[in-house]
Parts: C-alpha cells; structure tokens; sequence
C-alpha cells in the first residue's frame, strides 16, 4: 500500500474506515494489561486479573441484581432486531503497546477477520505475528467468522492488539514513529480525548470554587474570633463543687 493513501479495505462486501489516530501518554488511564504495553513489559498477570466479576457481568447485561425482567422468546427476539437495526455500525477502538489507538469504523455485520485484515493494512510489514484480544476477561479474537455483532464490540468497543511472540524483534524505527504502526498512519495523530470528566471545568466554574473557598475560610475566621471574644459560661445551679 503507497504511503499516504486512505485506508478502505474491502472483506466480504464489508469495509472498515479509519477515522482517527491519537496517542495516549498514561497506560493507567487506559485499562489496558501488561500484554499490551510492548515486549519489556509482558510479563504475566495472575489469574484474577482476567476474572470475569459479577460486576462485569451486570456492567455487560445493563441491569442489576433484583432487575430482571421475564420476557418471552418473541419479545427478546424483537429487541434484538430493533438494536441491530439502531446499531448498524460500530466504531472500534485498537490500541497498540505504545499507547498509539487507531479508531475506525465497520458495519456491524462485518466479520473479526475484516477487522484482522483492516489492522493488517495498518502495521508494519515484518512485524512479527500478531493477535487481538478484549477484556475482561482477556479474550482473544480466534474465531474470525464471526459477525462484530456477535463478538459484542457494537456499538462501541476497544481491542488491544500485542505480539505472539513476547521475546520478538521489533523494527527499529526513530523515536518520533511507531515500531507497529505504518509512518503515514501515525503521521494522521492528533490530540488524544481527554478522559470523560476532564476539561468540563470552565472559569465560571473555577471562579465559583474559589468564591466557596473565600467564604469557608471567611467563616472559619470569624467563628475562632467570636469564640475567643465570648465571655466564659457560668456554672449551670445544679452543679455542686
């Protein structure tokens, strides 16, 4: 593929769209495991890491313990057809180990080996053999047949893509480039989001935490200088020294 020219790859009638790429600086923020923070850093999770909680599983069906809702097999059928049809495309998050993401966009019907096949458009040539994987639980993506639908990454949904191999070679490439990711796809980085509840803080809002904290310590002041100034209580009649 010539450098500079837009990805649109083309699986089964189906095609992927990159839409944008943005480097993170904090692998915390990320929620992303040793696996897909490079080679030096792929040293092996405990089991519990990967351990399917029930919070996850409720975070997953969107309802809680004492929620459920007895539904017959036509009904759940129905709301099944009416959420294909409201999600018929899905944005896919995959992030490499230097916290480079790509971001694109595929049919919801779109297969996992359409989305290997996007990525495979992307990274390096000569990087070693590759795979994705989600979690939690960490889940590799084998079985390419099926749809993005079934795999439950619609309607939005981050992979994490890392090396078979964790002793393998990368390219060396300058420090402004990615050793995964072809030069004309980070060359398109731009800001990275910033986390949800971050950057919402205007002056006004500013302004108006610093006119609380005036008047807390304005208050403070003057409760210590009433209670000094106070004339001391007298003894209650009842009490007998």
């Amino acid at each position: 593929m010539e450098e500079g020219k837009e990805v649109n790859v083309s699986v089964n009638d189906f095609q992927g769209h990159l839409e944008r790429v943005f480097q993170r600086t904090n692998l915390r923020t990320t929620g992303a495991p040793d696996e897909a923070a490079g080679p030096s850093q792929q040293d092996e999770l405990p089991d519990d890491f990967y351990e399917f909680t029930a919070e996850d599983y409720f975070r997953m069906k969107g309802n809680r313990p004492g929620e459920a809702v007895l539904k017959t097999r036509a009904m759940r059928e129905q709301e099944e057809r009416e959420r294909r049809a409201r999600f018929s495309s899905t944005k896919i998050r995959v992030q490499f180990p230097d916290l480079y993401v790509v971001e694109a966009s595929f049919p919801s019907e779109s297969t996992i080996d359409g989305l290997y096949a996007f990525i495979s458009t992307i990274v390096r040539p000569g990087v070693a053999t590759w795979h994705l994987f989600t979690v939690p639980p960490k889940q590799r993506l084998v079985d390419r047949s099926r749809t993005l639908w079934e795999a439950g990454l619609v309607p939005l949904a981050q992979v994490f893509w890392a090396v078979d191999d964790k002793e393998a070679v990368l390219p060396s490439v300058p420090d402004s480039e990615s050793p995964y990711l072809q030069k004309w796809v980070t060359d398109k980085r731009e800001e990275a989001p910033q986390p949800p509840g971050l950057g919402k803080i205007g002056e006004a809002e500013r302004e108006a935490g610093r006119k609380r904290a005036a008047m807390q310590a304005a208050g403070k002041k003057q409760t210590e200088s009433e209670g000094g100034a106070r004339a001391p209580k007298s003894k209650p009649k009842w009490l007998k020294i």
